[in-house]
């Protein structure tokens, strides 16, 4: 039998059509600690999504993607803890971020990030509450979370609605980048609606898992409806060890022992991490409508 599943970026490449934007090594330690946070801030894998927060930069200079919905081809391929730390990620940078999960069929956003999710983007579209009451926001960086809400009967003609058309438009100006968690394109139609609406799409492949075809199919999807496909990303890839060794070597110690990557380091010092903010840093997400 042939293996017809992606076994590498350049795989990827061709059957998408689209750049590589990274590539997110495989650890042991993401089932229990998801998030590039605590320990995990200094691993190899926070590290991979802090290129890929640097790489979305250079997508397209004169157009950047404000907007970016978060997708796959299948269930379970890591879109959601991809989009949940690359929202961490450009917080760190200074941008003031917006985390929405309209993924309403399956949500995962709230309880990656330990938000109440009772109550979110799904009561925000019927009328029940205003954006600004559920918002949430998240540690102490500049990230506010919307949750999913309450499950409702009908998602795709719900992210179609004008009344989300109306809430991207607002939190546009509330934000300096809004990060959508979407369901998987070849499972339902709700990614694909949801897409439509964002100024671009970032998709997700896990190696090993998904076919050749599957991505293709994904990125077919995408298109057909003119979704700008900003690029893909490559999710628990395994890493050469002589790459992995290079990372190692070049971490530093900071004064407390903790050792962290020495560019990153440097970065903090000159006060740049890859992605300078667009907006005041200081700066609260206090325009969201009420």
């Amino acid at each position: 039998m042939v293996d017809v599943r992606l076994r590498d970026a350049a795989g990827l490449q061709r059957a998408t059509g689209s750049p590589l934007l990274g590539d997110i090594p495989f650890d042991q330690g993401a089932k229990a600690a998801p998030l590039i946070v605590g320990d995990a801030a200094t691993s190899a894998r926070a590290e991979a999504v802090r290129k890929l927060r640097t790489n979305l930069r250079f997508v397209d200079v004169h157009e950047p993607a404000r907007v970016i919905a978060v997708t796959s081809a299948l269930q379970g391929e890591g879109k959601t803890t991809l989009s949940c730390n690359l929202a961490i990620a450009l917080a760190e940078a200074g941008w003031r971020v917006l985390l929405v999960d309209a993924d309403l069929r399956r949500p995962k956003v709230a309880d990656y990030l330990g938000v109440d999710g009772g109550v979110g983007l799904t009561d925000v579209l019927v009328g029940d509450v205003q954006v600004g009451d559920v918002v949430q926001r998240w540690g102490d960086k500049s990230l506010l979370v919307l949750p999913s809400g309450s499950t409702p009967p009908n998602p795709s003609e719900l992210l179609g609605s004008k009344a989300m058309a109306d809430l991207l438009l607002a939190l546009r100006e509330s934000a300096d980048i809004v990060v959508i968690d979407t369901a998987p394109l070849l499972a339902v139609t709700d990614g694909v609606v949801v897409a439509v609406q964002a100024d671009g799409a970032l998709l997700v492949t896990q190696q090993g898992r998904t076919s050749r075809a599957q991505a293709a199919a994904a990125a077919r999807s995408l298109h057909s409806v003119s979704v700008r496909l900003l690029g893909c990303v490559l999710n628990m890839a395994k890493v050469a060890r002589a790459d992995a060794y290079q990372y190692e070597a070049y971490r530093i110690a900071t004064a407390t022992g903790a050792s962290v990557p020495a560019d990153r380091a440097t970065a903090a010092q000159r006060g740049d991490q890859g992605l300078p903010p667009v907006g005041d840093r200081t700066q609260e997400l206090t325009r969201l409508p009420r």
